[in-house]
């Protein structure tokens, strides 16, 4: 029974969503979002990261720029020139593009909300797994199936 772990969990995954959340997700043909909400009050200050196949994510910033005038932060994981899809959005000077050594725990403990795709969303805390105790509210949301 030595080096033996018996139980249903993986041992090292650590996964703010749960498998029924996920086969929802999963077979849903629709675009879902996923709140975690912890006292979400405001939505001023959003922090999107943005990996590959996530550009999707750039409808929502827009939307809440024009709808609360919101300020956007944007970390760009992708090889892509996302700053040229960016251009659509006519309030330009509400989106801070920001790189990964900007992004620490003060950071985000200043964001209001977390958008991130479901997809990709534990690439963000398994790099940083401290940040989930002090990120204040996540929006995880799903592409949909095309």
């Amino acid at each position: 029974m030595i080096n033996t772990v018996i139980g249903r969990e993986k041992l090292l995954e650590s996964s703010i969503i749960d498998n029924n959340t996920k086969s929802i997700v999963n077979k849903t043909l629709i675009p879902v979002g996923i709140l975690i909400d912890k006292d979400l009050t405001k939505i001023e200050n959003i922090f999107i990261p943005i990996y590959d196949n996530d550009d999707y994510l750039i409808s929502y910033a827009k939307k809440l720029i024009d709808n609360s005038n919101a300020w956007i932060s944007i970390l760009d994981f992708t090889n892509n020139d996302l700053k040229s899809n960016i251009s659509l959005i006519n309030e330009q000077d509400h989106i801070n593009w920001i790189r990964e050594k900007d992004v620490n725990e003060n950071f985000i403990r200043h964001q209001d909300l977390i958008i991130i795709s479901f997809e990709n969303h534990k690439k963000l805390f398994q790099i940083k797994k401290e940040w989930l105790n002090n990120v204040s509210s996540v929006l995880i949301c799903s592409k949909g199936k095309e």
